[in-house]
């Protein structure tokens, strides 16, 4: 079984680091995108199945909005 593909977007590259170091050892596929304008590259060459993002992050929301 595949397991599942997350994208973890944070301003804060360490806290991004741990989630997805956490994520990795219950066994799903994580990819850190970092700095936040960097979602949109990597959702060209990834799908993901969840999109992990820091809330209080201005850019990031925006791109909620977006998406």
């Amino acid at each position: 079984m595949a397991s599942a593909r997350i994208i973890v977007a944070d301003a804060d590259r360490r806290s991004a680091g741990v989630l997805s170091w956490l994520l990795a050892e219950q066994g799903f596929e994580a990819t850190i995108a970092h700095p936040p304008r960097a979602v949109d590259q990597t959702l060209r060459w990834l799908t993901p199945d969840l999109l992990l993002i820091d809330g209080d992050d201005p850019e990031l929301a925006a791109l909620v909005k977006r998406l």
